[in-house]
């Protein structure tokens, strides 16, 4: 295809998505019929058919899709268009529509490129991949309109440092004053360790040497890798005082290859893919937030991840589910100066450089045992001939549909809601801090990651752990909000396209897949008795939006990241499942 078919073919895919999400998120209500028609208060009319799912959201049929002004029935090219038709129903101002369409523009590109990578790429054969060539290929957040926005890269910055195009790069290195930074390594690693997880040994004397050179030693100093677009484009300027005092020193770039994992902000080593993972501070604007990498946090990923080893190891149904803890092994932070005395300032100002080491998931496989780990945002991956990642690692498997999912929520949708109803821990659980253990295709446990910002404690049991150094830097709730990590996090945010994408194939109504599910979920219960205020069994659940936030919160600074917001309740679909169970 050429870029015009292309670019044309993103646009419709995006507008396909918004009518889904939107009508989702209750900003937009087409007439249902045959023919869905959105009329909207600008005088344009948008008609498609789309299929209804359990969860009250649109699976809208790209090639249907048509606009209608005065009359006259046109094919969708601009979802630029779509987004200024609708303005009015989505109480988009002037200024946040043109920020949005810029953000929207960014995606666009992105999602063009992404269309001509996977034009020839079978779903089976990202099984056979790496998890950072896997994610290469992936859609990015599938409830966020505007997915790849990366406001702050250009197209040069996207080819060298996306997942979807980077083959690599290397990173600098700085030395920083230890009395002004915030740090900690797990009791079981060294500081050498981790350096020489991406450094080799001649690479290594070359980067202490220049330390050296500077007449400086290492009691006084930490050794840190920054991203080179940070340090092109935020270190050099906004800390140049410290750089001028010597609080912070260049030592060059060095070492392994990196190449980012779908999340942007962290790296995986293809030079040496067992060892650790590099999360590290980008400031731009993707999806929700710009993505800095807060102080706070440093301290508790690594004495949280032990504290969660631990835990898991004593729990009878975490061990027997074969859960594993992606380990943060360390952590560094370096505030500005001057910024770090202006405490509301906007968040990005506060977490400009910072570095996080955290185990690879390629450490959890074993060709011989057969075990394999992806993450489970690859479960959403459809090819161009409407082809399944989840149908193909199924197939693979031997077994039918249903053992296999009802293996997937026994492996891991049941120790995360363990996890929170015996002990009130709390993970994000979108598709990429769950990671999905197989072993012969099957799933059999789940590996989870990312405790800083994304780990939460119930406000009921959070008493339970002031023994852990920094905890009081973990977000608190009330158990009743805190089970949408869960339910809106891992049942909206992933298997609600995955019911979708089989449902669509033919291989599991969307009432089945659910019933597997509710039966799962049941079977704990009886033996648990959890709280009832976090009960997946129950009637109704709050339905929780993101994209509508955007729109009303504009694109200005904050000092604080953006929160949901909530609609009309939702009919559980677990519930519906396990009615439907009951009357068979």
């Amino acid at each position: 295809m050429d870029l015009s078919t292309l670019y044309f073919k993103a646009n419709k895919n995006l507008v396909a998505k918004a009518i889904g999400e939107l009508y989702y998120e209750e900003k937009i209500k087409p007439v249902e019929g045959e023919v869905f028609s959105l009329s909207l208060t600008s005088g344009i009319q948008y008609e498609f058919t789309a299929i209804k799912s359990i969860w009250t959201s649109l699976s809208v049929n790209v090639n249907s899709l048509v606009r209608v002004k005065d009359g006259q029935k046109n094919p969708i090219n601009s979802a630029a268009q779509f987004f200024i038709d609708a303005q009015l129903e989505l109480e988009l101002t002037d200024i946040v529509l043109a920020n949005f369409l810029e953000e929207l523009n960014n995606t666009l590109i992105r999602d063009v490129h992404l269309l001509k990578k996977r034009a020839e790429i079978k779903a089976e054969s990202l099984l056979d991949m790496s998890e950072v060539e896997r994610e290469s290929y992936l859609n990015g957040h599938p409830k966020a309109l505007l997915n790849k926005g990366r406001i702050g890269w250009n197209l040069k910055e996207n080819q060298l440092y996306s997942p979807e195009e980077s083959k690599g790069f290397q990173l600098h290195w700085l030395a920083i004053k230890r009395e002004q930074s915030t740090y900690l390594f797990s009791a079981t690693i060294t500081e050498d360790q981790v350096l020489n997880d991406s450094l080799d040994q001649d690479e290594k004397e070359i980067l202490l040497n220049t330390l050296k050179s500077h007449g400086l030693s290492r009691e006084n100093y930490l050794i840190i890798p920054v991203h080179p677009w940070q340090w092109e484009n935020i270190i050099q300027t906004q800390f140049l005082f410290e750089i001028s005092n010597r609080s912070i020193i260049e030592l060059g770039v060095f070492g392994d290859l990196f190449r980012p994992q779908v999340s942007l902000r962290t790296l995986s080593n293809i030079s040496r893919p067992s060892s650790l993972d590099i999360k590290l501070p980008l400031t731009i604007l993707n999806t929700s937030a710009i993505r800095g990498l807060p102080s706070k946090y440093i301290k508790i990923g690594v004495t949280i991840s032990d504290f969660l080893e631990e835990l898991v190891d004593k729990d009878p149904l975490l061990k027997s589910s074969n859960v594993s803890i992606i380990k943060e092994r360390a952590g560094a932070s370096f505030e500005s100066q001057h910024f770090s005395q202006v405490k509301s300032a906007p968040y990005r100002y506060h977490e400009y450089l910072g570095v996080t080491w955290r185990e690879s998931i390629e450490t959890l496989n074993d060709e011989k045992e057969n075990i394999s780990s992806l993450m489970t945002g690859n479960l959403l991956f459809v090819d161009d001939q409407g082809a399944s990642l989840i149908a193909s690692l199924i197939e693979r498997s031997g077994k039918d549909t249903k053992t296999w999912l009802s293996q997937y929520f026994k492996s891991v949708v049941i120790p995360l809601y363990h996890l929170q109803s015996k002990y009130g821990f709390s993970l994000v659980s979108h598709g990429q801090n769950i990671i999905l253990r197989t072993k012969d295709s099957l799933p059999f446990g789940v590996a989870i990651k990312d405790f800083g910002g994304d780990l939460r404690i119930s406000e009921e049991l959070k008493n339970e752990y002031t023994h852990i150094p920094g905890v009081e830097n973990l977000g608190n709730l009330p158990a009743a909000h805190l089970i949408h990590d869960l339910y809106t996090g891992h049942f909206v945010t992933l298997l609600r396209f995955v019911s979708e994408i089989l449902r669509d194939s033919d291989h599991i109504t969307e009432i089945e897949f659910y019933s597997l599910l509710a039966k799962e979920v049941e079977n704990y219960n009886n033996n648990n008795l959890p709280a009832k205020e976090i009960n997946l069994l129950r009637e109704k659940f709050e339905r929780v939006i993101i994209n509508t936030v955007r729109f009303q919160i504009g694109y200005g600074d904050s000092s604080e990241r953006p929160v949901p917001k909530l609609g009309t309740d939702l009919d559980n679909p677990i519930f519906l499942g396990q009615k439907s169970r009951n009357k068979d």
